[in-house]
């Protein structure tokens, strides 16, 4: 039997990867090898210097670590890890054989390095996350969706230096959870750059590559709606997407590890029997 892939999560805004830990060691636990890499936008640095090129960068040169190593990589992406894993998987789609290089907003390898690559990405899977075409944001999202200045100002708390945070963050993110978990989760929250999510996205894997999307019923950060906003989108092109459906809320991968375990799990059953 062929080797388990490779799992590269990529967290959320305002997260950092203690936040994912119960999901990656269960994922370690049924035989995976798991990266998360800490994003640069997610310290909580006032004021901010970290941008989405710099964190797309990071993915980037984790991917050109593991697919030059050979590994075969399902990507998972949460939330605003979403816009950051569709533009760093540009170049790095198994089998690796494009050297034309991607739109410049996004950092990419020489030709020479991708023709050397043996691994590649095999698969996507989004939790309750952006799936956006190129040329949107976030912001983009919450304009269709209706979200304007008053709406967002009695929903997050921005700071003075360009900071901004959930003014319910136990809710947002963490609705169904015990009380004791909450609290631990919401301690290792950290204000997030509000100009990241006006920065628009280049990247289209999602159009070149098998996704899996996981919807969130009772999500508060990314309601159903702008999922559904999303997935319209990227079905309206043609696009295959397999949608599953949880009755949870943005941290399906902490209210329901076991069943977000089965789907990883499910995906490489499926790329196994297509080999």
């Amino acid at each position: 039997m062929s080797q388990n892939p490779t799992i590269l999560l990529i967290h959320g805004a305002w997260h950092t990867p203690t936040h994912y830990e119960p999901y990656t060691t269960a994922l370690k636990n049924a035989g995976f090898e798991v990266h998360c890499p800490h994003l640069p936008t997610c310290t909580g640095k006032s004021p901010p210097t970290a941008t989405f090129t710099d964190d797309v960068s990071l993915i980037r040169q984790t991917l050109h670590s593991l697919t030059t190593a050979g590994k075969q990589i399902l990507l998972v992406m949460h939330s605003y890890g979403g816009c950051v894993g569709t533009d760093a998987a540009q170049d790095y789609i198994y089998p690796v054989t494009s050297t034309s290089e991607p739109p410049t907003s996004i950092p990419t390898s020489n030709p020479e390095e991708k023709q050397n690559q043996k691994g590649g990405i095999i698969h996507l899977l989004y939790l309750s996350a952006y799936i956006l075409p190129p040329g949107s944001s976030i912001q983009t999202i919450m304009d269709k969706a209706g979200v304007n200045e008053d709406l967002w100002a009695q929903y997050m708390d921005d700071d003075e230096v360009g900071l901004t945070m959930p003014r319910d963050p136990g809710l947002w993110f963490y609705g169904g959870l015990d009380e004791g978990t909450v609290e631990r989760c919401v301690e290792r929250l950290v204000r997030f750059p509000v100009s990241v999510l006006r920065e628009k996205t280049g990247g289209d894997v999602w159009r070149r590559c098998p996704v899996t999307y996981v919807r969130t019923e009772r999500d508060y950060a990314v309601p159903k709606g702008f999922q559904d906003l999303m997935l319209e989108g990227v079905k309206g092109e043609g696009v295959e997407v397999r949608v599953l459906g949880f009755e949870a809320c943005h941290s399906v991968f902490l209210t329901n590890v076991g069943e977000m375990v089965g789907v990883v799990d499910g995906i490489v059953r499926d790329w196994r029997g297509g080999l």
